[in-house]
Order: C-alpha cells, then structure tokens, then sequence
C-alpha cells in the first residue's frame, strides 16, 4: 500500500493511500491503522479496504474522507460525498456522518484541508456522464452543521493550494498548470464574499499547499517552481505582489510551520528545514516529503512517502532534522535495506 496523507490520534496512526493495482485492476483506496506507542517502531494492526474512499483531512478526532463520484466496480456516475469517520475509538474508526455534495458526478479530488476557522475547503473537478468535463471548482464545508446546510460557499475557482487568516481566504489556482491566479477572498464582504485582488503569473505551474507567515506574508508550495512568497497588505490584509523568495529550488511539494517562519519543507524530493523569511537552512534528510503533517505525540511529525511508507521525525532546538521511526516497504530496496541494516526490521 502507499501513504499519501498520515493522521493520528493518541498512540495510533491511520495511513490513508492506496492498495498496489494488480493487472488490469484499479488499486482500491484503504486505511491502514498502525500503534504508535513506540514511534520508533510503528506495528502495523489492521489494513481496511475503502473502496474508493480516499481520506484527506482531519479536525480533532474526525477524519474525513472523500469518495468520488464515478463507482469503478459498476461504471456508474453517482454524486461524490463527504464521509466523516470518528477515531473517538481510536482502534475503530466509524462512520458518523455522510455529506452529500449536489450536481458532483463524477468528481475527482485535488485537496482538501481544514482552515483556520474550522471550515474544510474541498477542490474538485466534476464530470458529465459522458466523462466530458463540465466544470472545476472550490467548496468551504461545515462538517458540524445540520444536515443540508453544510456548505458555507462555492466559488469557480480550483483552489490547488488555500490557506486562511481571519477573514482573508487566500486561493492559489491553476488552469493547465501554465498560469497562476494568487486570489484573496474577504469571507466577511459587505455582500458576502468578495474577490478583491487577483495577481496573475505565467510559467508551468502545479501549487500543492499555503501557509501565512507572523509577516503577513504567504508562502506557496509549488511542485514545479518550488517555495513562491506573496507580499500582502498586511497581517490578514490581500495578496498583492508576488516577490522573490529567499529559497531557490525547483520543486517543493509540501510545507509545515512548526515555529513562527521556521517549517519543514519538501524540496527537490528531500526534507529541509529553514527559515521562510531568511532563506537559512538548518537541517536536511534525505528522506522525502509527500505530506508533512503534526502528530499526537508531543515534538513528533509525520511525513507521507507515497510508495516509500512513512517518515516519524522530529526537530531539535538547533533546527536539525532527527529520525524518530517509520514504516518502510520492501519494493524501495535501498531504502528497506537501510533501515533493515539499522535493526528496524
């Protein structure tokens, strides 16, 4: 199985990815759960088969998962839905709630995180039933509302990468990865919503996730022109320049503030950790970063690697990298022999 996006909850962790595709078969979307009492040494204690449910986010003991709105095994088109899988039991995670997502046939995911408010903003592409693309689009969802009134907002725009301050909803969006659209949102308008500044770029572009520095200033990871820094008008105040970073790189697929301007990002397919502002590099792994994420073990963070398994780590008071554990798969050679060799298997 691969990880794509780790959570956790007390001594457990659920890595939520995908089963290896046997031929001519699609791999199934799983969750696998795993003790994390010792984090030097996950063990593993259930896989579970999904179906298509891909889990994407998680606000306190709620994991929240997507499931497409194309069902593979009969070929049918059906609207996608929002699931909500409470961990309150963290050796059983269980169905609560099901949110259904209106004129979604077909929808594919591209991200899905929670905001600062408490809002969940979910990007989809939607197709027709004839698999022909009808339309892109953002979606900030409530889980806790009553049924039928979960959905705060729809905006046209796919939100690849959006992060929140205060009532500034900012949405970095692609179209054929060959422009960016850097949009603030005001979520408290005179009229609701309002878009008030757009500040456009050319060059191939792939944005994967934002966060808001103490500055003001926003940082975007881009996969394919690595970490992009936005100057704004202030703290909480819209997008208005794009400026150059202090970081070079060519690619950055995923990024973490863990203190102030301080993060831990995935550049050029290893795991640094620096200084936003600066641009000063404390610490270095070569291990990737798919997805970094907190964990529920204190000064403990997680680190997605697809195909490769997952990372635990943490960050000295010197701003170096430090191995905690993991879970390893045996198809990267290299690496399971590393780790073998080092007596973590």
């Amino acid at each position: 199985f691969s990880t794509q996006r780790l959570f956790t909850s007390g001594d457990y962790a659920y890595s939520s990815g995908s089963t290896i595709p046997e031929e001519g078969k699609p791999g199934n979307a799983n969750l696998v759960i795993f003790d994390i009492s010792d984090p030097a040494k996950p063990t593993l204690l259930e896989e579970r088969d999904m179906q298509s449910t891909q889990f994407l986010a998680q606000s306190g003991t709620n994991l929240v998962g997507f499931k497409p709105g194309f069902d593979p095994v009969d070929n049918s088109f059906e609207d996608a839905e929002i699931q909500v899988y409470s961990v309150s039991d963290p050796a059983n995670p269980t169905l609560i709630k099901t949110i259904s997502l209106p004129a979604t046939h077909g929808a594919e995911i591209f991200n899905a995180e929670f905001l600062e408010s408490g809002l969940l903003y979910v990007t989809m592409e939607t197709h027709t039933t004839d698999q022909t693309e009808a339309g892109v689009g953002t979606l900030l969802v409530d889980i806790s509302a009553n049924a039928g009134n979960e959905i705060e907002l729809e905006i046209d725009p796919t939100c690849h990468a959006a992060v929140q301050k205060g009532s500034m909803f900012y949405c970095f969006s692609t179209q054929d990865y060959g422009s960016l659209d850097a949009i603030t949102y005001d979520l408290n308008g005179t009229d609701g919503t309002e878009e008030i500044s757009i500040v456009a770029s050319i060059g191939t572009t792939l944005p994967k996730q934002a966060v808001v520095l103490p500055n003001g200033e926003v940082v975007m990871a881009d996969l394919y022109r690595g970490l992009r820094t936005f100057e704004t008008s202030g703290i909480g105040g819209e997008i208005v320049s794009e400026r150059t970073s202090a970081i070079e790189s060519e690619s950055a697929s995923a990024i973490l503030l863990y203190s102030g301007s301080k993060a831990v990002v995935g550049i050029d397919g290893a795991t640094t950790v620096l200084d936003l502002v600066t641009g000063n590099v404390t610490g270095t792994s070569a291990y990737s970063a798919g997805g970094l994420s907190t964990t529920s073990q204190p000064g403990i963070y997680a680190s997605a690697m697809g195909n490769d398994g997952f990372l635990l780590f943490k960050i000295t008071a010197s701003g170096t990298f430090q191995k905690v554990g993991g879970y390893f798969h045996k198809w990267n050679t290299d690496l399971f022999e590393q780790e073998q060799s080092e007596g973590n298997y």
